[in-house]
């Protein structure tokens, strides 16, 4: 998975404040300028993306774990690599968990600044298969979904590092190599998981879904701009919730 930097300006006026201890750390998510989210999107809608019922008039409250649920939640669409439209998804485990994430209680992720573009400029990075939940999170894009939102069958699946039946299996976290370019790393297919314990991939994704697994993070860029990238370097912005 290779991909590019490019912008889209949609104009933003949304920034949760809060203190950080290290100067490449946000723990609020600031979001706007080129590759940034709408406002609208932490608004109720009344035909597509969110509705009454999944963006409640009191989002404001909402915390930065809360907000990304709700990209989950209006099947958000990411403009990867260039182009290619994945459908943003979360486990059943990490939905719930980050829904418990309120603004007074619960480590909320960390959006890393603009300075922090590659996930090895994170502070204590290792090439390793290490997450957390709060700055790394375990992940797959995964192809032939028939029926995700974007058109082209992709999906963004971040998942939890505990416990979670839809987490990486044994063997993904013991073969991880996510720094290291795809074409030499294993792509699995929905049977690959289901004999490794995962019967959930299957049953989500479809018997022809096949994929790759990744570490993922957030970070913004230089315009307050929202982007979810991969350790390989390939990282997008959100084209459509």
């Amino acid at each position: 998975m290779r991909g590019s930097l490019y912008a889209f300006t949609i104009p933003v006026y949304v920034i949760l404040a809060c203190f950080v201890s290290h100067p490449n750390q946000l723990l609020a998510l600031s979001l706007g300028g080129a590759g940034g989210l709408s406002a609208s999107f932490f608004q109720s809608r009344n035909s597509g993306g969110l509705t009454s019922s999944t963006a409640p008039a009191d989002m404001a409250s909402y915390s930065v774990a809360q907000k990304i649920v709700q990209l989950h939640d209006s099947k958000a669409v990411f403009d990867f690599c260039g182009g290619m439209m994945f459908q943003f998804v979360l486990s059943d485990k990490l939905r719930a968990d980050l829904m418990s994430r309120t603004a007074s209680q619960g480590q909320q992720p960390v959006i890393y600044d603009a300075s922090t573009n590659r996930m090895s400029k994170i502070p204590k990075y290792t090439q390793s298969s290490f997450a957390d939940d709060v700055n790394v999170f375990y992940g797959r894009e995964v192809r032939k979904v028939s029926n995700a939102s974007g058109g082209m069958g992709f999906v963004l699946q971040l998942v939890s590092c505990k416990d979670d039946p839809e987490g990486w299996s044994e063997q993904e976290i013991r073969e991880y190599n996510g720094w290291a370019h795809d074409s030499g790393r294993r792509w699995r297919k929905a049977s690959d998981h289901e004999t490794e314990g995962n019967e959930l991939y299957k049953s989500k994704f479809g018997p022809s879904a096949f994929g790759l697994h990744h570490r993922f993070y957030w970070h913004l860029d230089r315009q307050n701009g929202l982007w979810l990238s991969a350790e390989d370097g390939c990282e997008g912005v959100i084209r459509k919730w």
